[in-house]
């Protein structure tokens, strides 16, 4: 049943609906508190989907976001900000920590991300106190996010005395056609019969024997294709 009116006048005994419904008086006051019911119900069922982060409409999301101090940044795609906000509470409990840094800078759309400390990377140990943030991605895809919005992200999550360098990594992918070559065997049995015959050959003078003597030959065609 699809609404509190149907319900509650299905709740209703046999002697109650012998009266058709346009002046069934149980009927109207099914149908009149019915309809606050259905009304409570979707009031419900909306507070329900605008509680959660991942089914709550935009302008609920941006209240989403100041509760837990994020603000939508000037490039950024609503569904970017619904992911960055839904991870807020992972990213926190890795804060200042690389798995961390690297889980803000994903949820901002990157798929492969990486750091390495500079001595690690350069072999400069004077660097000691900063990191690169690495961002591997095709050459021919579109960009997720900016600098500037990958900087304050990662920034907000670093550790205090870090300082972050970045490097973005592009790659592209050939895809050659090879030449390659196609060898199909038809195999097929050939019958031939290798018996003496009438076909005026030999004169029939008593020197010649019919018989049905039957000889397989194995035949092969090959064709290859390129």
């Amino acid at each position: 049943m699809e609404s509190f009116v149907e319900y509650m006048w299905y709740l209703l005994t046999t002697p109650f609906k012998l009266v058709k419904k346009s002046v069934n008086q149980w009927y109207i006051f099914c149908k009149v508190f019915g309809k606050r019911f259905d009304e409570v119900h979707e009031d419900i069922m909306r507070a329900r989907d605008e509680g959660m982060v991942a089914a709550c409409c935009d302008d609920m999301l941006r209240v989403h976001g100041a509760d837990r101090g994020l603000a939508r940044y000037d490039d950024e795609d609503i569904e970017d900000f619904r992911i960055r906000i839904a991870m807020y509470e992972e990213v926190c409990a890795l804060g200042g920590l690389n798995a961390g840094i690297i889980l803000a800078v994903s949820s901002l759309g990157y798929e492969n991300v990486s750091i390495k400390s500079v001595p690690e990377y350069t072999g400069d140990t004077s660097r000691w106190a900063e990191f690169i943030v690495f961002i591997r991605m095709e050459a021919d895809k579109a960009h997720p996010s900016t600098l500037p919005t990958i900087k304050k992200t990662v920034r907000k999550w670093k550790a205090v005395g870090a300082k972050d360098n970045y490097l973005f990594d592009y790659h592209i992918v050939i895809n050659e056609i090879e030449k390659t070559e196609h060898v199909v065997q038809y195999y097929e049995d050939m019958d031939y019969y290798d018996y003496d015959s009438l076909d005026g050959t030999y004169l029939m003078d008593g020197q010649h024997f019919l018989d049905s003597n039957m000889i397989e030959f194995e035949c092969c065609w090959n064709r290859e294709e390129i």
